[in-house]
């Protein structure tokens, strides 16, 4: 495997060649000495994890500093390539613009610093006691064992615990150095490999680390293999995070959901005829009437299908619109319907013609919509989680709260869309069109 070194340079070499970001401060140093390293694990009484000293046996630290031009704080007079080496505690003074940030401490004070009046303080005793990890430690020992090594933010760093182990848990420490249980606990190594792939983005962090007393679940590793090409940051998304909103973040997780196999049901079963659909429009329109709007959707996990529930609703006609599963054609023609709080879950409904319907509060969750038109269309409070909507038409349509988490919108259109309230996270927006 190539080193960690050659790795950071050549994902810095790819952030240099993207037009998109100013680079300001890349540096690397001189090997930690056989000296350094002897001397570090001699006061540790311990040797060092192989993946710690590989490290440090390649760079004594670490610096990166990139923004992007976009940024509003972007000052092509400030934010230039230079040589400066900074103080490895120069994001602790103030709340800089940069965008990506990495401030690995070189070896000795990773480990050996003291962080009195920081992490720890001398009103803090042993008598009352922390948990972690499973562990009980006297307050002013647990903070005693924490050790920022990277001071990338402000208000967010990254430690060592030590627990007396040679591959101490790694934990994301927020606040200002003031917490540092609101964290999943990790290995240096698995570290690297996220800031690897995710280009040293400080928000990146707190989104894949952060979970109140998440010590107390499994250690969240991420191994070289787990950064599949999915999984690696794409910039271009991060870019978008100020339109698309959370679309940088993760979106939850959908392991036990066969969303595809929902769609293939769909797309097997017979297709609606005119007739039908008509048939349908007027019972929904007497279920509206009568009551049926105002109610609340709610999905559940039936042996990996998703199904739709309404609640809350009290009507005495008509009957709610119900598509899950089912297979609309493109023939028929949904322009300008009136057709809200209806149920679409796991319908497939490639380019289907829904312009400036009203859809609002209707369910799309786990549906085939690629290439639909869902111009002007009130879509406010739909929820379309996990549905394929690629090349789908949303201009000029009403997006208010609606939620796209784990959605694949490639290539669709989202031009003078109001999108105020709406959520992205997990969602595939490549070559998307604002």
């Amino acid at each position: 495997m190539e080193t960690y070194l050659i790795r950071f340079q050549k994902m810095v070499e790819a952030l240099e060649n993207d037009p998109n970001v100013q680079i300001t401060h890349f540096h690397t140093f001189p090997p930690a000495t056989s000296e350094q390293i002897k001397n570090v694990e001699s006061k540790l009484g311990y040797p060092l994890h192989s993946s710690i000293k590989s490290f440090y046996q390649q760079t004594n630290g670490l610096q990166l500093l990139w923004i992007f031009k976009s940024n509003e704080q972007f000052d092509p007079k400030i934010h230039f390539r230079n040589s400066k080496v900074l103080d490895f505690f120069h994001h602790y003074a103030d709340y800089f613009p940069e965008e990506g940030s990495i401030m690995i401490l070189p070896i000795e004070k990773a480990f050996l610093q003291d962080w009195n009046d920081q992490v720890y303080f001398d009103f803090m005793d042993n008598d009352e006691q922390q948990k972690f990890a499973n562990q009980s430690y006297g307050l002013l020992d647990f903070h005693q064992r924490i050790k920022p090594f990277d001071c990338f933010n402000k208000y967010y760093d990254m430690a060592f615990l030590l627990d007396g182990s040679n591959n101490p848990p790694v934990i994301l420490g927020d606040d200002h150095q003031a917490c540092y249980t609101d964290s999943f606990c990790t290995t240096f190594e698995s570290y690297l490999e996220f800031i690897l792939a995710n280009k040293g983005v400080i928000s990146r962090r707190n989104d894949f680390y952060y979970k109140y007393e998440g010590h107390q679940e499994e250690k969240k590793l991420s191994p070289l293999p787990y950064f599949t090409k999915e999984k690696i940051l794409d910039l271009s998304v991060l870019l978008l995070k100020d339109i698309l909103p959370q679309c940088e973040k993760s979106g939850s997780s959908t392991i036990g959901l066969n969303t595809a196999l929902v769609q293939q049901m769909a797309e097997s079963s017979k297709p609606l005829t005119k007739t039908q659909m008509n048939y349908i429009l007027k019972n929904h329109y007497a279920f509206l009437s009568s009551g049926g709007a105002g109610g609340k959707w709610q999905t559940v996990n039936v042996s990996g299908l998703v199904l739709g529930i309404y609640t809350g609703a009290k009507n005495n006609e008509g009957e709610q619109a119900n598509f899950e599963r089912k297979h609309l054609p493109p023939r028929i023609t949904l322009t300008s319907i009136d057709f809200p709080f209806a149920n679409f879950c796991g319908c497939y409904a490639k380019r289907v013609d829904f312009l400036g319907a009203n859809l609002s509060h209707s369910l799309f969750t786990d549906s085939m919509l690629d290439g639909v038109n869902f111009g002007e269309a009130n879509l406010a409070h739909v929820d379309f989680s996990r549905a394929s909507l690629r090349n789908a038409n949303f201009t000029n349509a009403n997006l208010q709260n609606t939620d796209f988490e784990n959605c694949d919108v490639t290539g669709a259109i989202f031009t003078g869309a109001n999108l105020k309230g709406s959520r992205f996270p997990g969602a595939i927006v490549k070559e998307v069109k604002i």
